[in-house]
């Protein structure tokens, strides 16, 4: 029985690539019967999908000189914080620039996916439009992270013009930044997008977990349990709760009211050091806010959409900004080796290389600084 099954393994296999799959060890690859459908969409609306191209060159430039203004205002905060507040430049790296609950990994992903999924379906697009060929579209998964794939006729490309490349490589940056503007949208109408089915108001905190060896964990608090009020003082949200124990010492007794069914409960504990500030009292709890709701739903789904809304919201905006600057790789690279090689001069592989040094000291630079500022 053993013996026959692995000598099916080589017809699966062959099946399986007919079908335009492929399956290497934590890698899957999907091809789309080349893509026709998506390809026919460019070619159906050339002018729609040639407009969306120019104003992807635009915003991308735009995006571009965003980035190296950003980066150098940014350097110079982290090494003068008199100067402002900088804003850390991390890669997100699961579980070592962050650490994700299983729930939230599942939330990043989603999020990875439809960003990448459609950045490279908007360079099949334009490229099919601009009359690049188009060899393959597909999905992939590397291990758990979703992502899609464009391969374009390299000889197709080069015989195009330059405007048509330019046009093609701008396409996915301007749809992250769109992605990003739709994100931007909920997020500033984000109680809406649970109204249906919970209070647009929150009206306390949710316990998502408790630390060890902390006052929580030796008073028994439980991750699911609501927090309403702390020393008879209402918490309405996070920040209440942050707001509150920035007052607080070490040692110190809080009463913590705790909201089960429609009945409260309190709970006396004593408050730990704050690792980060050994002189603010802790709890040794995270939390997000509770938004009562109308049908007895579970209270983490609001904590879940506004996970999404907002890591999309940033994940998206910091892949446009990035993906547009002149890093080999990138498509901001392309971009701008096309628009400096416009008339070939001595001069324009000088430049290109310059823009490039500039913007991998700039990255490098804020990430080694914000690193140590964390």
């Amino acid at each position: 029985m053993l013996a026959y099954s692995v000598s099916l393994i080589p017809l699966i296999k062959k099946r399986l690539k007919d079908k335009g799959i492929t399956i290497y060890p934590f890698i899957f690859i999907w091809r789309l019967s080349k893509g026709e459908k998506l390809v026919k969409i460019g070619v159906k609306r050339v002018l729609i999908w040639s407009t969306f191209g120019y104003l992807a060159l635009f915003y991308s430039l735009g995006l571009a000189f965003f980035g190296f203004y950003f980066l150098g205002q940014n350097l110079i905060r982290l090494l003068y914080p008199r100067t402002g507040q900088a804003s850390p430049v991390v890669p997100i790296v699961p579980g070592v620039t962050i650490n994700f609950t299983a729930d939230e990994f599942v939330i990043f992903l989603l999020i990875v996916g439809i960003i990448l999924v459609t950045h490279e379906m908007a360079h099949a697009i334009i490229a099919s439009a601009r009359g690049i060929k188009v060899k393959w579209v597909g999905f992939a998964l590397f291990a758990f992270f979703p992502a899609g794939f464009v391969e374009i006729d390299e000889e197709s490309a080069n015989k195009a013009s330059k405007i048509d490349r330019l046009l093609t490589f701008s396409a996915g940056t301007f749809i992250n930044f769109l992605t990003w503007v739709i994100f931007l949208i909920l997020l500033l109408n984000i109680p809406l997008l649970w109204a249906w089915g919970y209070s647009t108001q929150p009206q306390g905190i949710v316990i998502s977990e408790v630390l060890p060896n902390t006052p929580a964990s030796q008073m028994n608090l439980q991750p699911g349990q609501i927090i309403v009020a702390l020393n008879g003082t209402p918490i309405k949200n996070t920040q209440d709760l942050i707001n509150y124990l920035k007052h607080t010492i070490p040692n110190q007794t809080l009463i913590v009211t705790l909201k089960i069914d429609d009945t409260l409960k309190n709970i006396t504990l004593k408050l730990a050091a704050n690792p980060n500030n050994q002189s603010r009292g802790m709890i040794g709890i995270g939390s997000y806010d509770y938004y009562p709701s109308k049908f007895n739903l579970d209270p983490i789904l609001p904590y879940w959409i506004q996970l999404f809304v907002s890591w999309g919201n940033l994940i998206s905006l910091s892949v446009a900004i990035f993906n547009s600057l002149p890093i080999p790789g990138l498509d901001g690279d392309k971009i701008f080796y096309e628009i400096l090689n416009y008339k070939k001069s001595i001069f324009s592989d000088t430049a290109m290389n310059i823009l490039r040094a500039i913007a991998i000291v700039l990255l490098i630079s804020n990430m080694m600084f914000s690193i140590r500022v964390i």
